[in-house]
């Protein structure tokens, strides 16, 4: 690496030194995520520059502002209490949860289908709990290689694995177990910190209770008049939909989820009302930015001329986000 590199990396948010920790990580990523910075396309959580180290991961907090990571468990995990993870697309773990961590790295909405697995790394000692029910996860502390050989048996290539780790875990000491999660066989994993004992779990979002319309939109004055359009003339108009709809859908907290789009279209062919008939699993913010889209479409004027009302069935879903690895590929370890 020349000199304009070195003082390159140097500079970067993203590059820590030999001798950061987990806390100079959380740091790092609290400030990237705050700038248009946070994504990277790297595929992979930590990498090396030379002796340094790189936050490589794509970033998706689950708080607008991260604590710092804590000093000392004290004796959080000396029991195997509940505990719960925030991640950008919702809760996942336990209702009855006493430990909860915010994931600060970037999840697929799938992982909240499955039970999630939480690794701790405390200097030489580790902690695996998992919030499946029935769930062997040692209550005592294990050795690092131990607890991870444990928490991947425990993820069985399904649950996503959450590393967290006090603030003064060294970023050797974290290359060094990442190095061992990324042995087979393959598994999800996000980094998280640990928040405050006293953190209460948020309520469940409210269900979409506005702009609802079960039965359709009202029916219009017998005064006006009522137009036709023909499957042709309709399909044009909606081949775009879905990719219009797609920015829309950062806030969806599901995987998938099928919608009914209700649209009343005006004599010129624009839309006039929308609502939905069913708006599945959308959160509030997601359902308004989608009826925002479908009511900016334009179809074919109406023949005859008047109102046409048209019930659309969609299936929404989030964009598949590859898995990150632990650590970036071809990199001392």
């Amino acid at each position: 690496m020349g000199p304009n590199e070195a003082e390159a990396a140097q500079s970067s948010p993203r590059a820590l030194d030999s001798q950061s920790t987990f806390a100079d990580l959380v740091r790092a990523a609290r400030s990237l995520a705050s700038s248009d910075l946070a994504g990277s396309n790297a595929g992979c959580l930590l990498g090396r520059d030379g002796n340094d180290y790189v936050l490589a991961a794509d970033l998706m907090p689950s708080l607008e502002r991260m604590p710092d990571p804590p000093t000392d468990l004290g004796a959080r995990f000396d029991h195997a209490e509940a505990f719960a993870v925030l991640t950008a697309w919702g809760v996942t773990g336990q209702a009855n949860a006493t430990t909860v961590l915010a994931a600060f790295t970037a999840t697929s909405p799938a992982t909240l289908a499955a039970p999630p697995v939480l690794l701790v790394l405390d200097d030489e000692r580790a902690f695996v709990r998992s919030s499946s029910d029935g769930s062997e996860a040692s209550a005592g502390e294990l050795t690092v290689p131990a607890a991870i050989a444990r928490a991947k048996q425990l993820a069985a290539g399904a649950a996503t694995v959450y590393v967290t780790a006090t603030a003064t875990f060294s970023l050797e000491q974290l290359a060094s177990a990442l190095a061992l999660i990324d042995a087979a066989p393959k598994t999800d994993l996000a980094l998280a910190v640990l928040l405050p004992t006293d953190t209460a779990l948020p309520s469940a979002p409210a269900q979409t209770n506005t702009e609802l319309c079960p039965t359709g939109l009202p029916e219009v004055d017998e005064n006006t008049p009522l137009g036709d359009l023909s499957r042709e003339a309709v399909m044009p108009a909606l081949a775009g939909l879905q990719s219009d709809i797609a920015p829309c859908l950062t806030s969806l907290r599901v995987a998938s989820t099928r919608v009914v789009v209700a649209l009343r279209v005006g004599p010129t062919g624009s839309v006039h009302e929308t609502c939905f008939m069913d708006a599945g699993a959308l959160d509030p913010r997601t359902a308004s930015c989608v009826l925002l889209v479908a009511g900016a479409l334009q179809t074919a004027v109406p023949n005859p001329h008047g109102v046409v009302d048209l019930h659309l069935p969609l299936t929404l879903q989030t964009e598949a986000l590859p898995a990150q690895r632990a650590l970036c590929a071809g990199q001392p370890q």
